[in-house]
């Protein structure tokens, strides 16, 4: 199967739906963009920290990228080109606090296993 050929297979919105589900607990705001186009090969959210920062965030088979500091904008000269395999890894870098409330998540149910 190619490149092509799996992202034809993925449901964008599940996956959007999924993310959102994992790191919305340490985010003030995520939502799947409504006024951006989404199509087969990729889908924007818009995001806000627990710090007040805005951006909107593509997902597509590269990984995870900042497009804007705005929400619903796509800005393709944006200053942070990177892509990043995991949410987690992306938000680590734009938000201090959703480290703090990961790590904090993370702590808590490692104490729940070892009770």
């Amino acid at each position: 199967m190619t490149t092509h050929d799996e992202e034809q297979c993925i449901d964008w919105r599940e996956e959007a739906q999924a993310v959102i589900r994992d790191v919305g607990f340490a985010l003030k705001t995520i939502t799947i963009s409504t006024n951006l186009p989404q199509s087969s090969t990729e889908i924007y959210f818009n995001v806000e920290t627990k710090e007040g920062k805005k951006f909107c965030v593509e997902l597509s088979s590269y990984g995870f990228r900042v497009v804007s500091d705005y929400f619903d904008k796509v800005e393709e000269t944006y200053k942070d080109q990177t892509y990043y395999e995991t949410p987690y890894a992306l938000m680590d870098k734009y938000s201090s606090q959703f480290r703090e409330c990961f790590a904090a998540a993370l702590e808590k149910k490692l104490n729940q296993l070892s009770s």
